[in-house]
C-alpha cells in the first residue's frame, strides 16, 4: 500500500486512529485503551536511503522519547490526559516503534509508532 499522502517537507508524520479496547475490572470499573498510529516518512531520492533511515530513527526515538517524558509527569503538568470528564482517570501513555516499510515507487521511507493511552472508567 503506497502512501497517498503528499507532505510540503521532511521528515513528516500522519496520525491516525487504530483499534482500541475496552476490558471489565470490577463492577465499579472498566478500562479502555485508546490508541494510534503515528506514521513517520521520510524521502530517499535527495539523501538516499541510507541517511534517510538514520533521520528517521532519530525522529520515532524523539517522538517515543517524548511520550515516555509525558508518562513519567504527575498529574497537572500532563498535557495528556488532563481534561478528562469526571468518570475517567488516566493511567498511562506509552508509545512502542512498530514497523518499517520502504515504498521505492514514490522514494519513501516509513516508521510507525503505536501509542496508548490507558484510561480507568467509573462505571457506577
Amino acid at each position: 500500500m503506497t502512501p497517498k499522502i503528499e507532505f510540503s517537507g521532511y521528515p513528516a508524520a500522519h496520525v491516525v486512529p487504530s483499534d482500541n479496547t475496552n476490558d471489565y475490572q470490577t463492577n465499579q470499573e472498566n478500562e479502555r485503551i485508546y490508541s494510534w498510529f503515528i506514521r513517520c516518512f521520510e524521502e530517499t531520492k535527495i539523501q538516499g536511503i541510507e541517511k534517510a533511515y538514520q533521520s528517521l530513527e532519530q525522529v520515532v526515538d524523539s517522538i517515543v522519547d517524548l511520550f515516555d517524558l509525558e508518562n513519567e509527569k504527575g498529574g497537572s503538568d500532563r498535557t495528556i490526559g488532563v481534561s478528562l470528564p469526571a468518570r475517567y482517570t488516566f493511567i498511562n501513555i506509552f508509545a512502542t516503534p512498530n514497523k518499517w516499510l520502504d515504498f521505492s515507487d514514490v522514494e519513501l521511507i516509513m516508521a510507525e509508532i503505536t501509542v496508548k493511552v490507558r484510561i480507568n472508567v467509573d462505571i457506577t
